[in-house]
C-alpha cells in the first residue's frame, strides 16, 4: 500500500483496525501498531501546526484503544454467546439480557467514536480533512482481507 494512500484514509483506518482485530483467523498485513505508526507519520506530514497534529494523534490513539478494547471484548462476548446458546437450560430472559448488554455497549461505542471523529474534524482545515478522506474507498479495497 502506498504511504500517500494512507494519508487520506486515517479516519477510516482506525475503523479497519477494529475490524482487523475482530477478524480472528484471517491473516492481516499490518498490526494496529503498524497502522498507528503510519497514521502518526501522515498526520505530521499534512497537518502544518505541530500542536494540532499532536491533538489529532491523541484522538487517533484514543480511537485505536477503543477498537483494541472492543476486539478483546468481542472474544469474550463470542464465548459467552456460545455458552448461552449451547446450554439447554439458558432462559430467554438470560439470552435477552446478554443481547441487550451487547446493544448498549455497541451504542455507547458508536457515540464515543462519533464524538472523536467530530473532534478530529474540528481540528483540521477543510483541505486537510479532504486529504485524510479522499482515498477511503481505495484503502478499504486494498485491505478487503481485513473486512
Amino acid at each position: 500500500m502506498k504511504v500517500t494512500s494512507l494519508i487520506r484514509a486515517i479516519p477510516f483506518a482506525l475503523i479497519v483496525i477494529g475490524l482487523t482485530a475482530c477478524a480472528g483467523s484471517k491473516q492481516q498485513d499490518s498490526s494496529p501498531d503498524d497502522v498507528m505508526k503510519e497514521i502518526r507519520y501522515e498526520v505530521n506530514a499534512i497537518v502544518a501546526e505541530p500542536a494540532r497534529a499532536k491533538q489529532v494523534l491523541v484522538l487517533a490513539e484514543e480511537l485505536n484503544q477503543i477498537f483494541i478494547s472492543d476486539a478483546q471484548q468481542s472474544k469474550i462476548d463470542k464465548l459467552k454467546h456460545h455458552e448461552l446458546n449451547t446450554n439447554f437450560n439458558t432462559t430467554e430472559a438470560s439470552f435477552k439480557a446478554f443481547l441487550n448488554e451487547l446493544n448498549i455497549r455497541a451504542r455507547n461505542q458508536q457515540i464515543r467514536v462519533l464524538r472523536i471523529r467530530d473532534e478530529i474534524k474540528n481540528l483540521l482545515a477543510p483541505e486537510e480533512w479532504k486529504k485524510l478522506n479522499s482515498v477511503r474507498d481505495d484503502f478499504v479495497n486494498e485491505n478487503a482481507q481485513w473486512l
